[in-house]
């Protein structure tokens, strides 16, 4: 029994002996690992703070970038807006000139049928015995058309009347308006009166008459080619 005793506490001892070292080794680990963290965070944070200054400063850098990239981008709508301007002033210059001229080259047209059609009612309403072939030379030199056509054959005997009755006529023109205009012809109403006078009556007599004169544009420039009475 003794010697049982002592053989379980030799064993004892012997079991003993080796836990020791182990739990020895587990302590001295646990505390490196535990020591480890430590140790590499210190050396770690002045990298961390570098890259954080570096990072300040590398975004200092695109910022004063961007502020000038967005500088010159206001400089370039600004010019851009300003040459829009200027193109808007120029053709708005040019359309307001071709529009005064045109505007003037219609009321200048205009006033060409007017005066055209106003001298072709003067020479219709003044006559005279004493002249009266070149009063109607001066009829037939703005006559073109119809209204030549009416004359065919009989500007002699007609000269011959007018001389023989001592026709003295005097026109003038009361009033005259563009009916209608293009760039060819024109219808134009005139209103005028005639003082006559002849051999079979001691008072002048006064006349008035509304003409509608077909003014039309040729190779000959412009010329009376229908004479209407208006009633």
């Amino acid at each position: 029994m003794a010697g049982a005793e002592s053989a379980s506490s030799e064993a004892k001892s012997a079991g003993g002996s080796k836990i020791a070292p182990v739990e020895a080794k587990s302590a001295a680990a646990s505390a490196t690992a535990a020591e480890s963290p430590l140790s590499e965070a210190k050396p770690k944070a002045a990298p961390a703070a570098a890259k954080v200054a570096l990072d300040k400063e590398g975004d200092e850098l695109p910022a004063e970038e961007q502020a000038e990239s967005g500088r010159s981008w206001k400089r370039v709508a600004l010019s851009a807006a300003a040459a829009v301007a200027a193109i808007a002033i120029v053709v708005s210059a040019v359309l307001s000139t071709l529009a005064v001229r045109a505007d003037d080259a219609r009321d200048e047209r205009r006033n060409e049928y007017l005066q055209t059609a106003r001298q072709t009612v003067l020479n219709l309403t003044t006559i005279r015995a004493d002249s009266a072939k070149e009063d109607i030379d001066r009829i037939l030199s703005v006559a073109s058309g119809d209204f030549k056509t009416e004359f065919d054959g009989r500007v002699d005997p007609f000269t011959d009347i007018v001389q023989q009755a001592k026709v003295v006529s005097t026109g003038d023109i009361v009033e005259a308006a563009l009916e209608r205009d293009d760039e060819n012809s024109a219808q134009v109403l005139v209103a005028a009166k005639q003082t006559l006078t002849n051999a079979g009556q001691a008072e002048p007599q006064t006349r008035y008459y509304r003409f509608r004169v077909t003014v039309t544009r040729g190779d000959e420039g412009l010329t009376a080619s229908k004479v209407e009475f208006v009633a």
